[in-house]
């Protein structure tokens, strides 16, 4: 078995029509389809079909209906509305967001690194769910194991780039070595998703870099490790009709 479910929200298990998972999953000889294929079975719902994309640290939402395969195409975040297609992100250190409308049936995950939070991949997501009839008070969002702040340094620029975009940012970052900041990723998030009007948000503060139990990326380049990229693989779908 190539992945293995690392916890499930709390607050997502009171409702049962959302299926949801934070796997650590790696490639094994058979490749990154066997992986997927493992997720659903622990999740117990080896009859859906599993939609990945081609995620480039950007704010490009998907809409998925199921109807073609969406490996190939380049976004960080998908939606969907359709019963029995798990919608499946990879991280290993940036945030992963599942969201979920449980009323109006819309669910939604989010590969959120620096780049695509600062972007509005957040905003953008809410966004799209709405628009297929989700209200945004009803919305809840899960955060999974991410790089917590007391691992994520920083440097001035950095900081910069954020406190220009909002000076409201300079919250997100506490000070460490001269020139160097910690910076807050899954609170930044937090953030966005609050000024966005999400009803309920829960955080898992897992932190990826001190938790040897996950992959972290961060932590691989700084113990020099030079194989392939390792990943957590975050999944949700809505539950068929019995």
């Amino acid at each position: 078995m190539c992945s293995k479910l690392i916890f499930t929200s709390d607050t997502a298990k009171h409702h049962p029509n959302i299926i949801h998972g934070f796997a650590r999953a790696n490639d094994d000889a058979n490749g990154s389809t066997n992986k997927y294929k493992s997720i659903l079975l622990d999740l117990g719902i080896p009859d859906f079909k599993y939609h990945t994309v081609n995620q480039v640290h950007k704010a490009t939402v998907m809409v998925v209906d199921g109807k073609r395969d969406t490996s190939h195409i380049q976004a960080d975040a998908m939606v969907t509305t359709i019963p029995g297609l798990l919608l499946c992100i990879k991280t290993a250190d940036c945030a992963p967001i599942l969201l979920f409308e449980p009323k109006a049936q819309v669910v939604a995950a989010i590969h959120a690194g620096w780049s695509g939070a600062y972007n509005g991949v957040v905003t953008n997501t809410i966004a799209a769910m709405i628009k297929l009839g989700a209200n945004k008070d009803a919305m809840v969002a899960c955060i999974g194991p991410t790089i917590q702040q007391q691992s994520y340094e920083v440097d001035e620029n950095f900081k910069e780039r954020f406190c220009t975009q909002n000076p409201q940012a300079k919250q997100f970052f506490v000070d460490g070595k001269p020139g160097h900041y910690f910076f807050d990723l899954p609170g930044y998030c937090t953030s966005q998703l609050r000024t966005a009007g999400v009803g309920t948000i829960d955080d898992s503060r897992i932190d990826t870099y001190s938790n040897e139990l996950l992959y972290s990326y961060r932590r691989s380049t700084h113990q020099g490790y030079t194989g392939p990229v390792l990943n957590q693989v975050s999944a949700i779908a809505i539950a068929k009709a019995e």
